[in-house]
């Protein structure tokens, strides 16, 4: 009896547990998002915590992945040949224009790796 109780906690332990974080296959792209220029700044900042302040309950809060692209030919980032100072999912996107060999880095958007939502 013991046994069959500890491995129905177990089970209903997993199962909670599984509710708090989503497998894999319940991951989306977010839509693709932009609020810099490189030149406003010394550089292209697509920072995780701004880009939430301008689109509220858009990006969730810990995305595992994250894309990037160039505005106007939608480049993937990494065949631009940009050095970045900061590309992570759990804080954006940061390419300083003195670090790029042209001078000037390119326009990008970013995207998230983030859980679905189910809509009705």
């Amino acid at each position: 009896m013991i046994k069959l109780l500890s491995v129905a906690i177990l089970a209903g332990f997993c199962f909670a547990s599984s509710w708090a974080i989503p497998p894999p296959w319940q991951y989306c792209w977010t839509d693709w998002y932009d609020i810099d220029d490189p030149m406003s700044k010394p550089g292209d900042f697509e920072l995780l915590d701004d880009l939430r302040a301008k689109y509220p309950r858009k990006i969730c809060w810990r995305p595992r992945k994250i894309e990037a692209r160039t505005i106007d030919t939608h480049i993937p980032s990494f065949q631009t040949g940009d050095d970045f100072h900061i590309f992570s999912p759990s804080q954006g996107l940061v390419c300083i224009n003195h670090d790029q060999t042209s001078g000037m880095c390119h326009d990008y958007e970013v995207r998230f790796w983030c859980p679905c939502r189910i809509h009705s």
